[in-house]
């Protein structure tokens, strides 16, 4: 939020406008896809601008411009979390004039005033994290995807590593390489993640070099249907969506994950029955009708839901078919197995195996 009460534009100011390697170069497996970014005109632009509501201190020390709003803020806080902060400060900057030609006799604020290209909804995420308003870690409460995906983009930007680490490390608990974690369902809940934010973190992925969250995010993408395409806006009015390689690695991974998923289910209901099975005959019977029952439409668009990872594709119906409980529990055990099995493949499933070994996925799986 803001203050209604409105400062004119003030005069000339020192302008930052930053972006790594990675913002600017082109797109590829390594690279981070192209988002309409914000460009940070109206903080240029000669317009009104507003003080902002959450983070104007009277005793701050430095004033951040971003969009039509401006933050007043500690810039000996910002300067330890943020060497790009620390050197920015230390360039000569010219105090705040008057905010008003009605002024014009007062003396200039003291305040220096900085300009950067970022949108004013992110920076108040990275002043909460911060500059808090009170003792609680912001990656404790389910934070939401904006203020996780703004304090990880800027605090890139800006090399606050210890906020990127925190925020990785919470995020990596959602897309993760532990198959029991991921089929506890968490990424599918809304909370704090919509599927379709699984776009975005594959966009942070690539930004911050970060692999291990590529196979699941990717995952999740292949269940978007058509919303794979049309991406989502970020609270700042940012559209983002996944680069053309990205987008082509769903689309292949689609056909891959479709036809294992085939071969995992065939498999779990082949004969024979179970070692000590109690009703061989009536056992055999069952898993006959599972294979059958993978025939029906039904079950076909549930094979075809591209996480053969989740809980509900693995409800296949097979726990209704009249086994005996020793088969029941072969039956589950296989389905298991084979899962797991095509776990530790994933990256290469999903077409990342060139910038994630998967040998050190498996190891992470089997942690």
């Amino acid at each position: 939020m803001a203050r209604t009460k409105q400062v004119a534009q003030r005069g000339s100011r020192t302008s930052y406008k930053s972006s790594s390697a990675s913002e600017s170069s082109p797109t590829g497996p390594n690279k981070r896809p192209r988002t309409d970014q914000w460009d940070g005109a109206d903080s240029e632009a000669g317009g009104a601008r507003t003080l902002d509501e959450e983070f104007w201190f009277e005793d701050g020390s430095i004033i951040l411009v971003a969009g039509n709003l401006e933050f007043r803020v500690f810039k000996s806080i910002l300067a330890e979390y943020s060497p790009v902060f620390s050197d920015m400060f230390r360039l000569p900057q010219p105090p705040s004039p008057p905010s008003s030609s009605e002024d014009a006799d007062e003396p200039a604020d003291p305040c220096p005033v900085v300009h950067l290209s970022d949108a004013p909804e992110d920076l108040r995420h990275i002043l909460r994290v911060t500059m808090p308003k009170s003792n609680t870690s912001p990656f404790t409460h389910k934070p939401s995807y904006h203020m996780l995906s703004a304090t990880l983009r800027l605090g890139h930007k800006y090399q606050m590593y210890d906020l990127v680490t925190h925020g990785t490390t919470y995020l990596q608990k959602y897309f993760t390489a532990d198959l029991a974690a991921w089929e506890d369902g968490l990424v599918y809940d809304d909370e704090p993640f919509k599927r379709v934010y699984a776009i975005g973190v594959v966009n942070l992925a690539r930004l911050l070099a970060e692999p291990t969250l590529l196979p699941t995010a990717l995952l999740t993408c292949c269940t978007l249907g058509a919303n794979i395409a049309k991406g989502f806006t970020r609270e700042d009015g940012t559209h983002e969506s996944l680069s053309p390689h990205d987008l082509g690695l769903c689309f292949a991974a689609r056909s891959r994950l479709a036809g294992r998923a085939v071969i995992l289910a065939a498999t779990v209901f082949s004969p024979p029955v179970s070692d000590g099975c109690a009703r061989p005959q009536k056992c055999r019977e069952a898993l006959q009708t599972a294979l059958a029952n993978l025939k029906k439409p039904q079950t076909a668009e549930q094979l075809m839901d591209a996480d053969i990872f989740s809980p509900d594709a693995r409800d296949l119906g097979w726990g209704n078919t009249g086994q005996c409980a020793g088969c029941l529990e072969m039956v589950r055990r296989r389905d298991s197995e084979r899962r797991f099995a095509l776990w530790k493949l994933l990256p290469m499933i999903m077409g990342v195996e060139d910038v994630l070994d998967s040998d050190a996925w498996s190891e992470a799986s089997d942690r």
